[in-house]
């Protein structure tokens, strides 16, 4: 995979936003250091880099996927209620492991949909 300018600029933002972006919201960052990109040089970049596997789509359940650099091996926890996203440290090799053992899936990634504190106590 070649690295343009551009590419390397969408990464860098993923590197620097631990908020878990949409691809739109990768493009407003990403806009600000490259005025000329578009949206659709900054969606196919995205969708090229998680092809790669350097980049993870997280999907929520709504209208939007999020993004994630891959730095660690971590899962994700998904607020149904406001759609936040979190990371949390598992140990993967046991779930994985149980999971294939119970299923035959073999599993890489694990997103946890619940509900966070703030909604919790909102209700």
């Amino acid at each position: 995979m070649n690295f343009s300018k551009q590419r390397e600029s969408i990464i860098n933002v993923l590197q620097c936003n631990y908020e878990h972006p949409t691809a739109y919201r990768v493009y407003e960052l990403v806009k600000r250091v490259e005025p000329t990109i578009s949206k659709s040089t900054v969606y196919r970049n995205l969708e090229q880099l998680v092809e790669a596997g350097l980049v993870r789509k997280i999907s929520t359940g709504g209208n939007f996927e999020h993004y994630d650099i891959v730095r660690d091996s971590h899962s994700h926890l998904v607020c149904k209620c406001c759609g936040n996203i979190f990371d949390v440290d598992l140990n993967m090799d046991s779930i994985v492991n149980s999971i294939k053992n119970q299923t035959e899936f073999i599993c890489n990634e694990i997103v946890v949909m619940g509900i966070c504190k703030d909604c919790d106590k909102e209700k």
